[in-house]
């Protein structure tokens, strides 16, 4: 097979195109066996292209954006065509990839919502942080199936309302797990401290699926540093304590927080 580096345009885009979704001679040297991918080797042409060959690559691979967004591929193909671009940092992808999200035509076809939530995903790889309105969109459109994909580019938005997000997000042990894995990339990418973080939980953490709650504490258990119960809740169970207290005693031995003891229903120090 001619060498990519030496096609024309169409020959490239042809080639590309087959070889990210398997098909014919394009794709026959892709080992699967040794768990290749099929975006490996263009990515590692692109790295390794002159000039030329990379704004012929380019051109192609926004080709490429353009007709998976109009004709919609397979899921896996398109997310291959997602890593290719994430793999070559192709900046010029996000109008196009913006463009499928914003006009939510891929919608409408038999794997259109995992189709929108890879653009999505490609989107936050190449770091394009959207608008808080765009994604609290997504969040109607997708949220209920990819939690972690809208909780991420709210926090890109503000971290405070994704976390305030998170009851509706969540719902289960297996949601809560997507969004637990985000964890360590969104304090390094925000400079939050675990202790920081863990406040941020606490605000929540009670609001959240059973499930879900358990799982959250369980992850900052392992890192020792547990959640503890809400405020108001430990208020709310002393006041219950004292008063199951009062209520079993006739006569209070004590009538003040300092120490006294009862002489004639008068408080002397005990």
């Amino acid at each position: 097979m001619k060498d990519p580096r030496n096609m024309t345009f169409n020959e490239l885009k042809t080639w590309l195109n087959d070889r990210l979704q398997m098909r014919g001679t394009a794709a026959a040297d892709i080992n699967i066996r040794r768990d290749e991918a099929p975006y490996e080797q263009s990515a590692k042409l692109w790295k390794a292209g002159n000039d030329e060959f990379r704004m012929s690559f380019k051109r192609a691979v926004m080709d490429l954006v353009a007709e998976a967004g109009a004709t919609p591929w397979e899921p896996a193909h398109f997310s291959e065509l997602g890593l290719l671009i994430e793999s070559a940092n192709l900046w010029e992808a996000v109008t196009p990839l913006e463009d499928i999200a914003q006009s939510r035509r891929l919608l409408g076809h038999a794997h259109g919502p995992q189709l929108h939530m890879l653009a999505l995903r490609t989107l936050l790889a190449l770091r394009w942080t959207g608008t808080l309105d765009f994604w609290l969109a997504q969040k109607e459109l997708v949220g209920a199936r990819w939690p972690g994909i809208i909780f991420e580019g709210l926090a890109q938005q503000d971290v405070d309302l994704a976390f305030g997000q998170l009851p509706e997000l969540v719902t289960s042990r297996e949601t809560m797990r997507e969004i637990l894995h985000l964890f360590p990339g969104l304090m390094r990418e925000h400079r939050l401290g675990i202790s920081t973080l863990r406040e941020r939980c606490r605000r929540v953490v009670d609001k959240l699926h059973p499930d879900a709650a358990e799982a959250m504490r369980d992850w900052f258990r392992r890192r020792n540093y547990p959640i503890e119960l809400p405020s108001r809740q430990v208020n709310l169970s002393l006041i219950t304590a004292i008063q199951i207290v009062l209520a079993q005693e006739s006569e209070p031995r004590f009538r003040s927080p300092m120490l006294c003891g009862l002489s004639k229903g008068n408080c002397v120090p005990a």
